[in-house]
């Protein structure tokens, strides 16, 4: 049992040093630079991506498409990626977009229809596309601007099923005992970004002690 106990604490210093060091990354993305380059990127816990248009004229073949994907470093986790449209215009209706995930999930907006916001993707292993197209009766695509948020929403058993319980480090030990390994690391995580987001850093040392403690046993 003691070994086992040694074991947890190594797991858990491990995910506990880089989640109290946490930052969330905002990258702004534009159609009119970035496009004709653009992989696709994957969207997690700690990844927001701003996506950006400001009229330039851009190539309807090469430079008219994003995609984002759901994903962490942990790849274990599974995310919905999702979009909000923070801020549009368009007063000549001079382009078309379209969130394209799948046959049964395409949608296409434009100046008189917007999309709901936030507009999720039902499926974790397809891409969100984003595309534009511009409107052949409009004359310029000068007077377009928007903004979008690209994001991801956690999707897993796991998280539905020990949502509140992961605030209990005694269930955290549970979860790891009985080879729980995917609760046991997603409960470990929650907890750690609470104690850095409430600066709870005293609550971290604690464990640090107790873990020592224990080497030291």
């Amino acid at each position: 049992m003691m070994l086992e106990a040694r074991t947890v604490c190594v797991v858990i210093l491990v995910l506990i040093l880089p989640s109290v060091c946490y930052s969330l990354a905002n990258i702004t993305v534009s159609f009119d630079k970035d496009a004709c380059f653009f992989s696709q990127r994957s969207v997690g816990a700690d990844t927001i991506y701003h996506v950006t248009y400001d009229g330039t004229p851009i190539d309807p073949l090469l430079c008219s498409m994003m995609k984002f994907s759901g994903g962490d470093s942990s790849r274990i986790n599974t995310y919905r990626v999702c979009v909000s449209l923070l801020h549009y215009e368009d007063p000549d209706c001079a382009i078309w977009f379209g969130y394209i995930i799948a046959t049964d999930q395409i949608g296409v907006f434009n100046c008189t229809v917007m999309p709901p916001s936030p507009y999720c993707n039902k499926y974790t292993d397809v891409a969100f596309k984003i595309q534009i197209k511009s409107n052949t009766n409009a004359n310029t695509t000068k007077n377009v601007k928007f903004r979008m948020k690209v994001y991801a929403e956690l999707e897993t058993d796991c998280e539905h099923r020990s949502k509140d319980k992961c605030k209990d480090l005694a269930f955290i030990y549970l979860f790891a005992f009985s080879k729980n390994y995917h609760c046991f690391r997603i409960c470990v995580k929650k907890l750690t970004l609470e104690m850095a987001k409430q600066q709870h850093i005293l609550c971290c040392w604690y464990f640090l002690v107790g873990c020592s403690l224990l080497f030291l046993w």
